[in-house]
Parts: C-alpha cells; sequence; structure tokens
C-alpha cells in the first residue's frame, strides 16, 4: 500500500526487507498485527523511507526497539544525507544530543534553548536540560 502513495518511490523501495539491516521478516504478506511492537517500529521506519522525503518527523522513534532495531535506526539517522532534514522528538537526550547537529528544548510549550551540539557534551547538555525543566 505505501509504496504505492504518490510520490517517487526510490529505487528498490517496493522491497522492505532491503532496508539495510532491518530484520523484517521475509513473508511479504504477513499481517502487521503478528509483529512484534519492535518489528512494527520497523516496518513503519522501511514505509517512511520509501519515497526518501525531503525531513523526516521521529517522534520518539527508539521506543519499542530492541538493540539491533536501535543500532539501525541510529545507523539510518547519522547516514542520513545531509541535504535532507530530520526533526527528532526524544526524551533520551545523551542519544538525542549524540545524533544531532542542533538540539532545542521545550517547556510548557515554549522555546526556552536552542544550539548547535555538534561535539557537544552529552552529561553537560544534560545537567542544562534538567534545570531548564525543573
Amino acid at each position: 500500500f505505501s509504496a504505492g502513495l504518490p510520490g517517487p518511490a526510490r529505487p528498490g523501495a517496493g522491497d522492505l526487507a532491503a532496508l539495510p539491516g532491518g530484520g523484517l521478516p521475509p513473508g511479504p504478506h504477513d499481517p502487521v498485527r503478528t509483529f512484534s511492537r519492535g518489528m512494527g517500529q520497523r516496518l513503519g521506519l522501511a514505509r517512511l523511507l520509501l519515497h526518501d522525503p525531503p525531513i523526516l518527523l521521529l517522534d520518539e522513534p527508539h521506543a519499542g526497539l530492541d538493540a539491533p532495531g536501535t543500532a539501525l535506526l541510529d545507523r539510518l539517522i547519522r547516514g542520513r544525507p545531509p541535504h535532507r532534514g530530520i526533526l527528532l522528538v526524544t526524551h533520551e537526550v545523551e542519544r538525542g544530543i549524540a545524533l544531532a547537529d542542533r538540539a532545542m528544548v521545550l517547556r510548557a510549550g515554549r522555546l526556552v534553548m536552542a544550539e548547535d551540539v555538534a561535539g557537544a557534551d552529552p552529561a553537560g547538555f544534560r545537567r542544562r536540560y534538567e534545570a531548564l525543566i525543573a
């Protein structure tokens, strides 16, 4: 279904199992309801990447993933071309800082901090984050 949505699919996008290291089941006709939560997350990620969108919107994407799924997602985020953006929402501060070029902190729906974080110390950022949201 997703491969048939409007917009050009990237070459080879019809084969969701081709997602590098995706670990999707080989049976393309397996009902999604039979997947584990982590497998459902991987399928969602594969569907998201089908059309190579210019911006990925990821809301708590690591939730429900096992260690291999988390490693896969981190590799995909790090390997995203520079001309393709990612908006990642997470409460995993250290992981977010390790994956981000820029970070923003919201408190009660208001922006309280925005800064470049490439190469930042995750522990130091966490201390400032916790002080801001306290």
